[in-house]
């Protein structure tokens, strides 16, 4: 029987959220290991609107996302 047990994410999508982080201090992102995304959270809960949450595979979308909101 082999162990159910989930790859680590592409380094890559470690170093791409690095960067998310360097340049969006006002949110929190953690890599999904297995599933190859990106979820970001605000870490300020202080917001209007709570429980915002942007969950993606590609750096760029998010970079364009945080850019608009910010």
């Amino acid at each position: 029987m082999t162990p159910d047990v989930q790859p680590p994410p592409p380094p890559e999508l470690s170093v791409q959220a690095e960067a998310l982080r360097a340049a969006f201090p006002r949110y929190k992102f953690v890599v999904i290991e297995g599933g190859g995304s990106i979820e970001v959270t605000r870490r300020d809960d202080t917001a209007k609107v709570p429980g915002w949450l942007l969950l993606s595979s590609d750096a760029r979308k998010i970079w364009n996302e945080l850019s608009r909101a910010t």
